[in-house]
């Protein structure tokens, strides 16, 4: 009977992948945007439960605005999943463009302006469209340009930086400095 000790080698664990990657760097900035659109919202007399049900409210319909908990709870879900798609994207192409974690102040703030330009040219309006066609017949993108640069400092705060640099981080810890 041989009593030598076991040489198995135990996988490196500090090696982190794509998917803590993009978890981590999904989960701070749409924290950063939630908190901030918290506060835009209520300097504008919204509580945090309205905001969160009037983004339900996208593909749901506007009787998402009068919902509960559970309600607001699905909007807080959707801004998550919306983070995480945004966070997929800059990952990915982070992956086959080094220099977008080599330079993330540039990157970020450029990411945002792309993050802004879709979601108010494309992403909302098209939402909106589509909702059309199973649960209102005339909901039209009012799109408010009283709140256009407060918006679009924020996006670039606190979604087009936090994303570059988380996934710089996780890149520079994981053995990959681009």
């Amino acid at each position: 009977m041989n009593s030598a000790p076991s040489t198995t080698t135990v996988p490196e664990t500090s090696q982190p992948g794509p998917g803590r990657t993009i978890f981590w760097a999904a989960l701070i900035c749409g924290t950063m945007d939630i908190s901030a659109a918290f506060v835009s919202a209520g300097l504008n007399g919204m509580n945090p439960a309205q905001l969160l049900r009037a983004v339900a409210s996208a593909p749901l319909g506007a009787a998402a605005r009068e919902g509960g908990l559970g309600t607001a709870a699905f909007g807080l879900a959707l801004h998550y999943a919306i983070a995480t798609g945004w966070t997929t994207l800059f990952y990915q192409l982070s992956r086959s463009r080094p220099v977008l974690t080599r330079q993330p102040v540039v990157s970020g703030l450029l990411y945002g302006t792309f993050v802004y330009l879709c979601m108010n040219l494309a992403v909302v309006p098209f939402a909106l469209w589509f909702r059309r066609l199973y649960v209102e017949s005339a909901t039209a993108y009012v799109y408010a340009p009283r709140l256009a640069w407060l918006q679009y400092v924020i996006i670039l705060g606190c979604i087009g930086l936090p994303i570059a640099f988380t996934v710089r981080w996780f890149d520079r810890r994981g053995g990959r400095a681009g």
